[in-house]
């Protein structure tokens, strides 16, 4: 079990110390370029974090490469490789296909007149263009610093355009819960009203019904008595009846009201 938890803090650390460098993709089709330009910038640091290269060969391989690595902030890019303008398709294929506009890329070339700098500027999305012969280690330098500056500053931009999607949905989420617990508060607040109105609407019924409700029951007992007296009077009965008549009609109009 200790093993265990020693070779997964290992294999974080190692994941973590290869967070922290900056990702350099060489591409040329001379390996000694490749050697040489690692050698120029072993000691090489920007923002306190140094460099980690990977290489291609080809245009075909730099394609490759960068579709698995989708963290690399810069290229170094050849033109002619493998044809006349393979360092430019791979710009085109990362730029349109790919869909990356964050990698810096900075096209270094050897037959200038293969490719003029202004055609390429104009024409492709590009962020420097350097002749292999005045690329001293100090210009290298100075390329490499910039270049990594703009890409910081292009994760910045991401970083702060994240939280602020993140930020906009967490508030809306709070605001739509908050209108939901408004909507069923006035809802409760709303059946709650129709019942007290409803209870004061029966309260009132009850009291204009309690007169006439009594005096039709006296009624009621008095004919039950001459019934069983056998001292009925028609004509006083029939009065009654229409009295009864009468209470109920003004009973059934306060229901209508």
């Amino acid at each position: 079990m200790d093993e265990e938890l020693i070779f997964r803090d290992e294999d974080s650390l190692e994941v973590q110390e290869q967070q922290e460098k900056w990702k350099i993709l060489i591409v040329d089709d001379e390996i000694e370029v490749h050697k040489i330009t690692q050698l120029a910038l072993r000691t090489f640091a920007f923002d306190e974090k140094p460099l980690t290269f990977l290489n291609a060969y080809s245009a075909k391989e730099a394609i490759e490469v960068f579709k698995n690595e989708d963290d690399i902030a810069l290229i170094l890019l050849d033109v002619v490789m493998e044809s006349d303008d393979a360092g430019l398709q791979v710009v085109k294929n990362i730029r349109q296909v790919l869909k990356n506009p964050y990698v810096r890329i900075v096209l270094r070339t050897g037959q200038p007149g293969q490719a003029p700098e202004e055609h390429v500027i104009r024409d492709y999305d590009i962020n420097d263009y350097k002749e292999k012969t005045e690329l001293t280690k100090d210009r290298l330098f100075t390329t490499i610093r910039n270049a990594l500056a703009q890409y910081a500053q292009l994760e910045d931009l991401i970083f702060q355009r994240e939280s602020l999607e993140l930020f906009n949905h967490q508030l809306e989420s709070i605001v739509s819960e908050a209108l939901a617990k408004q909507k069923e508060q006035q809802e409760v607040l709303y059946r709650q009203n129709r019942l007290a109105t409803m209870g004061e609407l029966l309260s009132m019924i009850a009291h204009q019904w309690r007169q006439p409700l009594g005096t039709v029951s006296n009624m009621i007992s008095n004919m039950q008595v001459d019934i069983e007296l056998d001292t009925v009077d028609k004509n006083d009965q029939q009065y009654q009846l229409e009295k009864m008549s009468t209470f109920i009609q003004h009973l059934s109009t306060t229901i209508d009201d």
